[in-house]
């Protein structure tokens, strides 16, 4: 048995256990995908909205020639607080309680698959990871919970 409880076969290599990464919340949007190759279209909920001599597309035409982009809910907190709230690395780090090497990992990886997602055209998706919600209360429409704030040691 190892360190971690955990028996490994074969003498597999065992990787540390990845700690829960702290959310302030649950992203509002979940899927975003791409309107069109270059021209401008509108995107309807309702396949039957759509019309042939526009080039509109609907959502369920999307679906079926885009590939998904899984962006997981971590890599979406790591761009969330890093590009959208300002906070550094090292904050960052703090906030979802990892070290600041990971919080790298996580941000580097998520700004690939936006890029990947931007270049090539394919629809966006966040879900998945491993992370807990912090539980605090957010003010009307702050970034960042005021529990999560004090952690931060950064006053309201």
């Amino acid at each position: 048995m190892s360190y971690f409880g955990s028996v490994t076969k074969g003498g597999g290599n065992m990787s540390r256990p990845q700690r829960n990464r702290k959310i302030c919340s649950e992203p509002k949007f979940r899927r975003f995908a791409p309107v069109g190759n270059g021209t401008v279209m509108n995107v309807y909920e309702d396949p039957s909205e759509q019309t042939e001599a526009t080039g509109e597309a609907s959502l369920g035409q999307m679906d079926a020639t885009c590939e998904d982009i899984l962006l997981n809910v971590d890599e979406y907190e790591a761009i969330r607080l890093i590009d959208f709230v300002g906070l550094t690395q090292e904050q960052c780090a703090r906030h979802m309680g990892v070290a600041r090497t990971t919080v790298t990992e996580i941000y580097d990886k998520a700004r690939h698959k936006i890029a990947i997602m931007l270049i090539e055209g394919k629809k966006l998706r966040i879900d998945g990871g491993n992370y807990s919600v912090c539980g605090g209360t957010h003010p009307d429409g702050d970034a960042i919970c005021s529990k999560c704030l004090s952690v931060l040691g950064i006053s309201q």
